[in-house]
Order: structure tokens, then sequence, then C-alpha cells
């Protein structure tokens, strides 16, 4: 059974991340979050993720490994945010 790896970001550096990881469909499934719907839905489109969750805990529940690729800034507040459901 794939490890789902949860990407949160999914700009350029995340959505790359995940472009490498498709590559590996059969250990790993890569879903991911971006705050932008349009971010989200491009990056599927590219194959960066197999799906999205808009739904920031709903995207990680499941998760073994979550990826941040954020600003710095906001590192902090999503973690806090998304620790009840790690």
């Amino acid at each position: 059974m794939p490890v789902q790896i949860t990407i949160i970001g999914l700009g350029q550096i995340g959505a790359s991340i995940g472009m490498a990881l498709s590559q590996h469909k059969n250990s790993v499934s890569v879903v991911g979050h971006d705050i932008e719907l349009a971010v989200e839905r491009a990056a599927q489109k590219k194959g960066a993720v197999e799906k999205t969750e808009h739904n920031l805990p709903k995207a990680v529940k499941d998760a073994r490994i979550v990826l941040l690729a954020l600003p710095v800034s906001q590192i902090r507040e999503t973690l806090e945010f998304i620790a009840p459901d790690l």
C-alpha cells in the first residue's frame, strides 16, 4: 500500500517535489494543498499531485509524511493549525 505524502504549498518548489515523487506511484500517494484553489488545480493538472484537498486538516489526516513548501513566515501558523491532525 502506498505511503501518503502531503505537500502543503504547491508553488514552484512544492509542485517540483510532487513531480519528482510522481515517478514513484507504486510506493507513494501524493496529496496536495495550497491556500489558492487555482494553484491546487494547476498542480494536479501538471501531475504533481494525485489529488488535492483544500481542507488542510483533511489533507494531512492520513499522511505519513508532510512536506511544507511555504514561506518561512507561514510555517509556525500552519504547524499550529495542523498539529491536532498529525
